[in-house]
């Protein structure tokens, strides 16, 4: 890593440019440590066992940092690590409509000239940047958790599905199944995936305005021919799409191989419901690896 970009403007939080030799290009990675301090000793600080790796840093590594430093407050998670991969330039996820589409999408489609490079993308994240994370904090990667919204949580199912579940945990957010005209989904529907070979836990969420009537909704107030409103006669339902996927999912993967959670958020759409899949997933996974005790907080080892 070089430390050539300025730091963001979160607290504890720096920003490097990563050049990957897997993807042929430059990422921006955020790295904040979250830490869960003790007020008797406020000296006394949880170690970083864990990590959180976002993808689409440029959209949501501010907000899972603040979600999870929220949670910390109450000791409801343990000291992290988290990170956030973005691209060097770039304001926000509008910046990286085409890259990301590039990065997070296991399939090509003539919508985005490059898209399909996620196999690419995931060398870059499992041989490239984890390593020399855990060289950095040699402990976080003890508990490796993947937290990915819309592009984003499709990149996380080819994770599970097609590249042995690199990560620990996935909180998915929203996937975009409809890519490629609904290729993995239909990969799921016909018995097609099997049960990957590492066992991790997975929680789904949506919102339950994601359907047709919902995204245009959501897109009203956008002129006519913007790019991201509704087409006439397009029909789409994230969330029928997403009940078919975790149905297809519990069939062919036992407990013994992923331990799932599916929730439908009310009242929210598509843009608005990936910081509350965040807390939700994070607390969810939490209480099912890590649990209170009784005799006092949640320590970063379970203990």
């Amino acid at each position: 890593m070089t430390a050539d970009l300025p730091p963001p403007i979160i607290g504890g939080a720096t920003a490097e440019v990563f050049p990957s030799t897997s993807v042929g290009d430059e990422f921006r990675v955020l790295t904040a440590e979250c830490r869960v301090r003790h007020t008797a000793p406020e000296t006394d600080v949880d170690p970083i066992r864990h990590t959180l790796m976002v993808s689409d840093g440029d959209g949501f590594f501010g907000t899972a940092v603040d979600v999870v430093r929220s949670l910390q407050l109450m000791h409801q998670l343990p000291s992290m690590l988290v990170v956030g991969v973005g691209y060097p330039g770039a304001e926000g996820l509008i910046d990286t409509v085409q890259v990301r589409a590039r990065d997070l999408t296991p399939s090509r489609t003539p919508m985005f000239a490059r898209s399909g490079g996620a196999k690419a993308f995931t060398r870059f994240l499992t041989d490239e940047l984890v390593p020399s994370l855990n060289q950095r904090w040699p402990e976080a990667g003890a508990h490796q958790i993947f937290f990915g919204h819309s592009l984003g949580g499709l990149l996380g199912c080819h994770l599970i599905w097609d590249e042995g579940c690199p990560f620990d945990a996935y909180l998915l957010g929203s996937p975009s199944l409809w890519w490629n005209n609904g290729s993995l989904l239909d990969r799921a529907g016909s018995g097609e995936l099997s049960s990957p070979p590492k066992k991790a836990s997975v929680f789904f969420g949506i919102g339950a305005h994601e359907t047709q009537w919902g995204r245009e909704q959501e897109a009203a107030a956008l002129p006519v021919g913007h790019p991201a409103k509704p087409a006439a006669g397009h029909y789409l339902d994230m969330v029928e799409d997403l009940d078919r996927f975790v149905r297809a999912v519990r069939e062919v993967a036992p407990a013994n191989s992923l331990v799932i959670e599916h929730e439908v958020f009310a009242d929210e759409f598509h843009v608005t419901v990936a910081p509350l899949v965040l807390s939700r997933g994070l607390r969810w996974w939490a209480a099912r690896h890590l649990g209170q005790t009784p005799s006092g907080p949640l320590r970063s080892d379970g203990s």
